[in-house]
């Protein structure tokens, strides 16, 4: 791919939180699930969570976890596009009735997450398809 191509694609800022069991595979299932939707973007990490995308149509995405048992877990995703609003997603929880399956919810969870964040994906990518 050459270098203006490269330069033209969205890039998506992405952050996931630190405080949590094991945060690198459930940031990873993020970046997989982010890739599937808008396969053209590149996404970055993003390990202090506070870059604001410096193109109009770049994108800052933030996974927000609230809550973390062995009975399941809480969070939303958050979104910024170009040097708009910071937009919250609806929480979502994800829960499970046997323990020995949380470590194996993570792309479940963000399955859930991104289904509900329709305005996400639509604000990523305006020309979606549903």
């Amino acid at each position: 791919m050459s270098q203006a191509r490269q330069f033209d694609r969205k890039v998506i800022l992405l952050s996931c939180p630190s405080d949590i069991a094991e945060p690198k595979r459930l940031c990873q299932a993020v970046v997989q699930a982010l890739a599937e939707e808008i396969p053209s973007s590149v996404i970055r990490n993003d390990a202090r969570g506070d870059d604001v995308p410096s193109r109009p149509r770049d994108a800052a995405v933030a996974l927000m976890v609230s809550d973390v048992t062995m009975q399941g877990m809480t969070g939303r995703l958050d979104w910024q596009v170009g040097q708009g609003p910071r937009q919250n997603g609806p929480e979502m929880r994800l829960g499970v009735m046997d323990t020995t399956l949380l470590p194996k919810i993570d792309d479940r969870f963000i399955r859930s997450l991104i289904d509900a964040s329709a305005g996400m994906l639509n604000a990523l990518n305006p020309v979606r398809k549903e």
